[in-house]
Protein backbone atom coordinates (compact mmCIF):
# COMPACT_ATOMS: atom_id res chain seq x y z
CA UNK A 1 0.00 0.00 0.00
CA UNK A 2 3.10 2.36 0.72
CA UNK A 3 4.39 1.82 -2.39
CA UNK A 4 1.24 2.34 -4.57
CA UNK A 5 1.04 5.84 -3.01
CA UNK A 6 4.71 6.51 -3.35
CA UNK A 7 4.26 5.85 -7.00
CA UNK A 8 1.19 7.93 -6.97
CA UNK A 9 2.58 10.55 -5.08
CA UNK A 10 5.33 11.06 -7.56
CA UNK A 11 3.24 10.55 -11.01
CA UNK A 12 1.37 13.18 -9.42
CA UNK A 13 4.00 15.38 -8.90
CA UNK A 14 5.79 14.40 -12.39
CA UNK A 15 2.41 15.62 -14.11
CA UNK A 16 2.35 18.82 -12.46
CA UNK A 17 5.65 19.76 -13.49
CA UNK A 18 4.91 18.19 -16.68
CA UNK A 19 2.04 20.75 -16.94
CA UNK A 20 3.93 23.77 -15.50
CA UNK A 21 6.83 23.32 -18.06
CA UNK A 22 4.71 22.93 -20.89
CA UNK A 23 2.61 26.18 -19.88
CA UNK A 24 6.27 27.77 -19.53
CA UNK A 25 6.60 27.26 -22.70
CA UNK A 26 4.13 29.76 -23.91
CA UNK A 27 5.56 33.18 -24.66
CA UNK A 28 3.83 36.75 -25.44
CA UNK A 29 2.96 37.82 -29.01
CA UNK A 30 5.57 39.43 -30.71
CA UNK A 31 3.41 42.55 -31.46
CA UNK A 32 2.88 42.75 -27.44
CA UNK A 33 6.66 42.66 -27.14
CA UNK A 34 7.55 45.29 -28.95
CA UNK A 35 4.64 47.20 -26.88
CA UNK A 36 6.44 47.18 -23.45
CA UNK A 37 9.54 48.68 -22.03
CA UNK A 38 12.27 46.98 -19.52
CA UNK A 39 14.86 48.35 -17.18
CA UNK A 40 17.97 46.59 -17.40
CA UNK A 41 21.03 47.27 -14.87
CA UNK A 42 24.21 46.61 -14.95
CA UNK A 43 24.72 46.60 -18.86
CA UNK A 44 28.34 47.77 -19.14
CA UNK A 45 29.46 44.32 -19.42
CA UNK A 46 28.63 40.44 -18.76
CA UNK A 47 25.16 39.53 -18.40
CA UNK A 48 23.44 43.14 -18.55
CA UNK A 49 24.70 44.26 -21.98
CA UNK A 50 24.46 40.89 -23.42
CA UNK A 51 20.57 40.93 -22.46
CA UNK A 52 20.21 44.22 -23.80
CA UNK A 53 21.27 43.38 -27.47
CA UNK A 54 19.10 40.42 -27.47
CA UNK A 55 16.33 42.57 -26.22
CA UNK A 56 17.45 45.24 -28.85
CA UNK A 57 16.96 42.45 -31.41
CA UNK A 58 13.70 41.04 -30.47
CA UNK A 59 12.14 44.56 -30.83
CA UNK A 60 11.33 45.01 -26.97
CA UNK A 61 12.31 49.12 -25.79
CA UNK A 62 15.28 48.78 -23.21
CA UNK A 63 16.39 51.26 -20.50
CA UNK A 64 20.00 50.37 -20.06
CA UNK A 65 21.16 51.38 -17.26
CA UNK A 66 25.26 51.47 -17.20
CA UNK A 67 27.75 52.72 -14.31
CA UNK A 68 30.18 54.26 -17.15
CA UNK A 69 30.10 57.23 -19.60
CA UNK A 70 32.18 54.49 -21.91
CA UNK A 71 29.93 51.80 -21.31
CA UNK A 72 26.68 53.69 -22.20
CA UNK A 73 28.66 55.54 -25.58
CA UNK A 74 29.40 51.92 -26.80
CA UNK A 75 26.64 50.10 -26.17
CA UNK A 76 24.75 53.06 -27.63
CA UNK A 77 26.61 52.69 -30.89
CA UNK A 78 25.57 49.20 -30.88
CA UNK A 79 21.72 49.17 -30.62
CA UNK A 80 18.70 50.34 -32.44
CA UNK A 81 16.65 53.87 -30.96
CA UNK A 82 14.71 51.10 -29.14
CA UNK A 83 17.74 51.25 -26.21
CA UNK A 84 18.01 53.96 -24.08
CA UNK A 85 20.87 53.94 -22.29
CA UNK A 86 21.51 56.03 -19.51
CA UNK A 87 23.73 56.55 -16.77
CA UNK A 88 22.96 54.48 -12.71
CA UNK A 89 25.03 53.80 -10.09
CA UNK A 90 22.73 51.72 -8.20
CA UNK A 91 25.06 52.14 -4.54
CA UNK A 92 23.97 56.38 -4.97
CA UNK A 93 20.04 56.89 -3.73
CA UNK A 94 20.37 60.09 -6.36
CA UNK A 95 21.95 58.14 -9.16
CA UNK A 96 18.44 55.99 -8.85
CA UNK A 97 16.23 58.46 -8.39
CA UNK A 98 17.53 60.44 -11.16
CA UNK A 99 17.04 57.63 -13.93
CA UNK A 100 13.62 57.30 -12.51
CA UNK A 101 12.67 60.80 -13.88
CA UNK A 102 14.35 60.15 -17.31
CA UNK A 103 12.35 56.55 -17.55
CA UNK A 104 9.25 58.44 -16.08
CA UNK A 105 10.20 61.07 -18.75
CA UNK A 106 10.63 59.02 -21.81
CA UNK A 107 7.48 56.52 -21.29
CA UNK A 108 4.64 56.66 -23.84
CA UNK A 109 1.83 58.30 -21.63
CA UNK A 110 0.16 56.57 -19.22
CA UNK A 111 2.49 52.99 -19.51
CA UNK A 112 4.47 51.23 -16.90
CA UNK A 113 7.33 49.30 -17.38
CA UNK A 114 7.15 45.40 -18.02
CA UNK A 115 9.95 44.61 -15.99
CA UNK A 116 12.53 45.52 -14.08
CA UNK A 117 15.85 43.35 -14.53
CA UNK A 118 18.75 43.46 -11.40
CA UNK A 119 21.45 42.51 -12.98
CA UNK A 120 24.89 44.88 -11.30
CA UNK A 121 26.58 43.04 -9.60
CA UNK A 122 30.43 42.99 -8.28
CA UNK A 123 32.16 39.88 -6.68
CA UNK A 124 34.20 41.21 -4.18
CA UNK A 125 37.47 40.69 -2.39
CA UNK A 126 38.15 36.56 -2.45
CA UNK A 127 40.01 34.96 0.74
CA UNK A 128 38.73 33.43 3.88
CA UNK A 129 36.47 35.00 5.98
CA UNK A 130 38.69 36.43 9.12
CA UNK A 131 40.67 38.48 6.74
CA UNK A 132 37.59 40.32 5.60
CA UNK A 133 37.28 43.67 7.01
CA UNK A 134 33.44 45.53 7.55
CA UNK A 135 34.98 47.53 3.92
CA UNK A 136 35.22 44.20 2.32
CA UNK A 137 31.60 43.37 3.20
CA UNK A 138 29.87 46.72 2.29
CA UNK A 139 30.90 46.44 -1.25
CA UNK A 140 29.26 43.15 -2.77
CA UNK A 141 26.40 44.29 -0.30
CA UNK A 142 26.46 47.71 -1.75
CA UNK A 143 26.25 46.36 -4.71
CA UNK A 144 24.31 43.47 -5.06
CA UNK A 145 21.62 43.79 -2.32
CA UNK A 146 20.93 47.26 -1.20
CA UNK A 147 21.65 48.46 -5.40
CA UNK A 148 18.55 45.92 -5.74
CA UNK A 149 16.26 46.95 -2.87
CA UNK A 150 16.43 50.49 -3.54
CA UNK A 151 16.18 49.98 -7.27
CA UNK A 152 12.89 48.08 -7.26
CA UNK A 153 11.51 50.40 -4.68
CA UNK A 154 12.11 53.39 -6.83
CA UNK A 155 10.77 51.75 -10.04
CA UNK A 156 7.95 49.15 -8.39
CA UNK A 157 5.03 52.07 -9.11
CA UNK A 158 6.34 51.77 -12.88
CA UNK A 159 6.19 48.15 -12.75
CA UNK A 160 2.47 48.17 -11.13
CA UNK A 161 1.37 50.81 -13.64
CA UNK A 162 2.05 48.28 -16.17
CA UNK A 163 1.31 44.92 -14.22
CA UNK A 164 4.72 43.60 -15.32
CA UNK A 165 7.16 41.84 -12.75
CA UNK A 166 10.82 41.70 -11.22
CA UNK A 167 13.84 40.20 -11.81
CA UNK A 168 16.61 39.70 -9.81
CA UNK A 169 20.14 38.14 -10.46
CA UNK A 170 21.11 36.14 -7.55
CA UNK A 171 23.61 33.16 -7.49
CA UNK A 172 23.40 29.25 -6.71
CA UNK A 173 26.33 30.54 -3.82
CA UNK A 174 22.95 32.20 -2.17
CA UNK A 175 21.53 28.52 -1.51
CA UNK A 176 24.94 26.32 -1.42
CA UNK A 177 27.63 29.12 0.60
CA UNK A 178 31.45 28.37 -1.34
CA UNK A 179 34.05 31.14 -1.03
CA UNK A 180 34.09 34.03 -1.34
CA UNK A 181 32.19 35.15 2.05
CA UNK A 182 31.32 38.70 1.28
CA UNK A 183 29.74 37.70 -2.04
CA UNK A 184 27.76 34.88 -0.82
CA UNK A 185 26.70 36.96 2.09
CA UNK A 186 25.61 39.66 -0.14
CA UNK A 187 23.92 36.40 -2.61
CA UNK A 188 22.48 34.82 0.05
CA UNK A 189 20.62 38.05 1.28
CA UNK A 190 19.58 38.81 -2.06
CA UNK A 191 17.53 35.30 -2.51
CA UNK A 192 16.02 35.89 1.09
CA UNK A 193 14.82 39.54 -0.09
CA UNK A 194 13.02 38.13 -3.54
CA UNK A 195 11.36 35.17 -1.82
CA UNK A 196 10.04 37.99 0.71
CA UNK A 197 9.29 40.23 -1.70
CA UNK A 198 7.49 37.69 -3.99
CA UNK A 199 5.29 37.33 -1.68
CA UNK A 200 4.70 40.75 -1.17
CA UNK A 201 3.60 41.20 -4.54
CA UNK A 202 1.51 38.10 -5.23
CA UNK A 203 -1.80 39.58 -4.85
CA UNK A 204 -0.79 42.98 -6.97
CA UNK A 205 -0.09 41.27 -10.21
CA UNK A 206 3.31 41.52 -9.86
CA UNK A 207 5.05 38.50 -10.27
CA UNK A 208 9.39 38.22 -8.86
CA UNK A 209 11.76 36.02 -10.04
CA UNK A 210 14.94 35.01 -9.40
CA UNK A 211 18.30 34.18 -11.55
CA UNK A 212 20.45 32.01 -10.37
CA UNK A 213 23.62 31.81 -12.56
CA UNK A 214 26.39 29.46 -11.77
CA UNK A 215 29.68 29.98 -12.02
CA UNK A 216 30.95 31.50 -15.57
CA UNK A 217 34.11 33.23 -17.44
CA UNK A 218 33.05 36.58 -16.89
CA UNK A 219 35.01 40.14 -16.21
CA UNK A 220 34.25 38.77 -12.25
CA UNK A 221 36.85 36.22 -13.00
CA UNK A 222 39.75 37.61 -14.28
CA UNK A 223 42.83 36.09 -13.14
CA UNK A 224 44.49 39.58 -12.87
CA UNK A 225 41.43 40.71 -11.07
CA UNK A 226 41.34 38.30 -8.93
CA UNK A 227 45.14 37.74 -8.14
CA UNK A 228 45.26 41.54 -7.05
CA UNK A 229 42.32 41.76 -4.80
CA UNK A 230 43.68 38.56 -3.37
CA UNK A 231 47.04 39.91 -2.83
CA UNK A 232 45.89 43.17 -0.95
CA UNK A 233 43.60 41.17 1.17
CA UNK A 234 46.47 38.83 2.39
CA UNK A 235 49.13 42.10 2.84
CA UNK A 236 46.63 43.42 5.21
CA UNK A 237 46.09 40.91 7.42
CA UNK A 238 47.11 41.19 10.82
CA UNK A 239 50.86 39.63 10.75
CA UNK A 240 50.00 36.91 13.30
CA UNK A 241 46.58 35.82 10.51
CA UNK A 242 49.09 35.49 7.90
CA UNK A 243 51.39 33.02 9.87
CA UNK A 244 48.53 30.83 10.52
CA UNK A 245 47.35 30.16 6.58
CA UNK A 246 51.37 30.45 5.53
CA UNK A 247 53.29 32.88 3.58
CA UNK A 248 52.62 30.65 0.17
CA UNK A 249 48.23 31.23 0.61
CA UNK A 250 47.91 33.33 -2.34
CA UNK A 251 49.68 31.29 -5.02
CA UNK A 252 47.75 28.53 -3.43
CA UNK A 253 44.58 29.45 -3.74
CA UNK A 254 44.96 30.81 -7.23
CA UNK A 255 45.80 27.14 -8.39
CA UNK A 256 42.79 26.22 -6.68
CA UNK A 257 40.79 29.05 -8.57
CA UNK A 258 42.46 28.09 -11.67
CA UNK A 259 41.26 24.20 -11.48
CA UNK A 260 37.58 25.64 -10.62
CA UNK A 261 37.88 27.60 -13.48
CA UNK A 262 39.33 24.98 -15.69
CA UNK A 263 36.77 22.13 -14.77
CA UNK A 264 33.73 24.00 -13.27
CA UNK A 265 33.09 27.21 -15.04
CA UNK A 266 30.28 27.16 -17.91
CA UNK A 267 31.87 28.51 -21.07
CA UNK A 268 28.44 29.96 -22.30
CA UNK A 269 27.11 33.03 -20.66
CA UNK A 270 24.47 33.33 -23.35
CA UNK A 271 22.97 31.01 -21.36
CA UNK A 272 22.21 33.34 -18.49
CA UNK A 273 20.51 35.71 -21.02
CA UNK A 274 18.19 32.95 -22.53
CA UNK A 275 17.24 32.45 -18.95
CA UNK A 276 16.87 36.49 -18.65
CA UNK A 277 14.46 36.19 -21.70
CA UNK A 278 12.61 33.26 -20.70
CA UNK A 279 11.41 34.97 -16.90
CA UNK A 280 10.97 38.13 -19.52
CA UNK A 281 8.87 36.68 -22.13
CA UNK A 282 6.97 33.34 -21.06
CA UNK A 283 3.46 33.67 -19.84
CA UNK A 284 4.20 31.57 -17.05
CA UNK A 285 7.74 31.90 -16.00
CA UNK A 286 9.67 29.87 -13.95
CA UNK A 287 10.36 31.56 -9.97
CA UNK A 288 13.99 30.71 -9.74
CA UNK A 289 16.01 29.43 -12.75
CA UNK A 290 19.32 28.42 -11.59
CA UNK A 291 21.68 28.22 -14.78
CA UNK A 292 24.52 26.60 -16.01
CA UNK A 293 25.80 23.05 -15.87
CA UNK A 294 28.14 23.77 -12.51
CA UNK A 295 24.66 24.71 -11.23
CA UNK A 296 22.68 22.11 -11.68
CA UNK A 297 24.95 19.31 -11.13
CA UNK A 298 27.43 20.95 -8.47
CA UNK A 299 25.55 23.41 -6.46
CA UNK A 300 22.13 22.89 -6.50
CA UNK A 301 22.86 18.76 -5.65
CA UNK A 302 24.90 20.18 -2.97
CA UNK A 303 22.22 22.19 -1.58
CA UNK A 304 20.07 19.27 -0.75
CA UNK A 305 22.60 17.24 1.24
CA UNK A 306 22.49 17.07 5.20
CA UNK A 307 24.61 20.00 6.44
CA UNK A 308 27.61 18.08 7.52
CA UNK A 309 28.24 15.93 5.02
CA UNK A 310 28.18 19.19 2.75
CA UNK A 311 30.54 21.15 5.47
CA UNK A 312 32.67 17.89 4.82
CA UNK A 313 32.59 18.31 0.97
CA UNK A 314 33.56 21.47 0.84
CA UNK A 315 36.29 21.40 3.46
CA UNK A 316 38.25 18.67 1.44
CA UNK A 317 37.43 20.46 -1.63
CA UNK A 318 39.78 23.41 0.22
CA UNK A 319 41.73 21.78 1.78
CA UNK A 320 44.85 22.76 0.19
CA UNK A 321 43.64 26.47 1.01
CA UNK A 322 43.45 25.17 5.18
CA UNK A 323 45.83 26.27 7.37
Amino acid sequence: MFIVLLVSGLLVVAAIQLFHWLQSRSTLPNLALHTRHVLVTGCDTGFGRRLVLRLDMMGCNVFAACLTESGSSDLAEKTSERVKTLLMDVTRDNDIVRALKVVEALLPEGEGLWAIVNNAGVFGPPGPAEMMTRKDFLGPLQVNLLGMTQVNRCFLPLVRRGQGRIVNTTSVVGRFALSPTPYVASKFAAVGYTDMLRRELSQQGITVHSIEPGAYNTNLLDDDTLHTALTTVFDAAPQHVQQVYGADYVPKMMSALSYMKRYMVSKNPEEVVDAYVHALTSQRPYLSYTVGANGLFFFWPLSLLPTRLADWLVSHLMSDQQP
